[in-house]
């Protein structure tokens, strides 16, 4: 079924495989899904939910909830959350460790020195042992995570203290850093070699 207004419950995720056809990765019809990435396994990804109202314009992580599917039971489970109601699954290595990101429940201080409970968008490393661990950020209030490598290497972006939005790397060992040489930049996928790929915004007027 196409989409029509963008409502999750009418997009179906299928897979290609050798025999050129597409198949619907479950039979279940009142969940609909977005496939995002998938590794050498055959274990997919993505954002998932139902109905057909259109979701409400958002600036920041897509309606929905992530997923992981698993190609020999034919089966999806839900990732879970960091607190909050959003969330999406970007990438996933063949250690099935996942990328991606969720909306998250913080109490943040405020200027006034006082504890207030909020939601903030927030980068994501999830596997089977450990579950979903928030990532933090670059010093600012949000983080998106988008891929990850083998060596389980996360890479995204996130807002720094100034304000500004910087690529980052995420690793087990360093956390996460951000990526030299680009004042404004989104990190998107990360290759074997730690070779990253992303996009920045032009300060010099011409772009």
């Amino acid at each position: 079924k196409l989409p029509g207004f963008g409502a999750m419950g009418e997009f179906r995720p299928v897979m290609w495989d050798a025999t050129g056809q597409p198949q619907e990765l479950w039979s279940d019809q009142d969940f609909g899904g977005i496939p995002a990435a998938i590794n050498n396994q055959g274990f997919v990804v993505g954002r998932y939910g139902s109905g057909t109202v259109p979701p409400l314009p958002s600036g920041g992580i897509p309606d929905g909830g992530a997923f992981i599917w698993d190609p020999a039971t034919r089966q999806f489970m839900d990732l879970g959350d960091l607190g909050g109601q959003r969330v999406e699954a970007t990438g996933i290595n063949d250690a099935r460790q996942v990328s991606g990101s969720s909306e998250a429940l913080l109490f943040v201080l405020d200027d006034e020195g006082n504890f207030q409970l909020t939601i903030q968008d927030r980068a994501f490393i999830w596997d089977v042992d450990n579950g979903m661990r928030d990532l933090g950020t670059l010093g600012g209030n949000f983080s998106r995570g988008t891929g990850i490598n083998s060596a389980g290497h996360v890479v995204g972006w996130s807002e720094d203290s100034n304000g500004s939005e910087k690529a980052f790397i995420w690793s087990d060992t360093d956390g996460m850093r951000p990526l030299d040489g680009l004042e404004s930049a989104r990190a998107m996928a990360i290759n074997e070699f730690g070779q990253i790929v992303g996009i920045e915004w032009r300060t010099d007027g011409l772009g």
